[in-house]
């Protein structure tokens, strides 16, 4: 298998199901997505925020708000 360049596990292999006796942590294991491409019971744990812009780096950022719209998940097809 040849993967391009800033491709990733997920936007490959999100729904990808593994053999029995073998596992893989994916968006479907992890139950983000369905297997026909919804949101899954996890979805909500993938809420993505944005912080103020400061003058140093932190990990953990303060002042985080949730961003007001994302867009559209989109399927492969």
């Amino acid at each position: 298998m040849i993967i391009g360049e800033n491709r990733s596990l997920d936007s490959v292999l999100a729904t990808y199901k593994p053999r029995e006796g073998q596992s893989i942590s994916n968006l479907l294991s992890k139950e983000i997505i369905t297997e026909e491409g919804g949101p899954g019971e996890a979805f909500s744990e993938t809420a993505q925020s944005t912080a103020m812009v400061t003058r140093s780096y932190t990990i953990s950022p303060s002042g985080k708000t949730l961003y007001a719209k994302l867009p559209p998940a989109t399927r492969l097809a």
